[in-house]
């Protein structure tokens, strides 16, 4: 239902939100496979409510995709304005780090696994990671062979330790960015 301005009602907005924030959640722990009334039930909202907000889980994706995109597009953007490239390229590392650690699914939109439908352009995330890794390479940071390859595989890695170990040591993925970065700047 819409108020007579166009503007949806504060509750569907509300709903709205609240059905993203559980999706969020629930693919962040589950992966984005989890059933639609899984996240219906988190959100506090009957499936049917899911549907009409998003027509069902590619909606709910291609939503997901954009957050997301944002997320790495402030994250590359505050790395590439870096003066120092060891500081740009460490804030590149360790805020996907962290992203990754809270969401799982970031690296399918790093690798472009996002949902084929999705309005999702990374092309200037890419061009500031490169920009900062070419920096880094100048500045014998890292070796002439350090690409975009490796700032994905490095930020998997700490979510691998991140999903292996978070019930066990909530330290393990700090621990494990920081012997990274030892690795990463020798």
């Amino acid at each position: 239902m819409t108020v007579p301005s166009g503007q949806p009602r504060a509750d569907a907005r509300r709903n709205r939100q609240l059905i993203l924030q559980a999706a969020r959640t629930c693919f962040a722990e589950r992966g984005t496979t989890v059933p639609l009334a899984d996240i219906a039930r988190a959100a506090g909202v009957g499936v049917a409510t899911v549907h009409r907000h998003f027509g069902g889980r590619p909606g709910i994706l291609n939503e997901m995709a954009i957050a997301q995109a944002r997320d790495l597009l402030a994250v590359s953007t505050r790395a590439s304005r870096e003066v120092d490239p060891g500081t740009a390229l460490s804030t590149l590392l360790l805020c996907l780090f962290e992203l990754r650690e809270s969401d799982r699914t970031i690296t399918d939109a790093m690798t472009r696994c996002s949902p084929p439908w999705s309005d999702v352009d990374l092309d200037r995330f890419d061009a500031d990671v490169d920009l900062v890794i070419d920096r880094a390479r100048v500045a014998g940071i890292v070796s002439d062979d350090f690409d975009r390859r490796d700032v994905l595989s490095l930020t998997i890695m700490v979510g691998a330790v991140a999903d292996g170990l978070q019930t066990t040591d909530s330290d393990a993925p700090q621990r494990a960015s920081t012997l990274l970065l030892r690795g990463v700047f020798g």
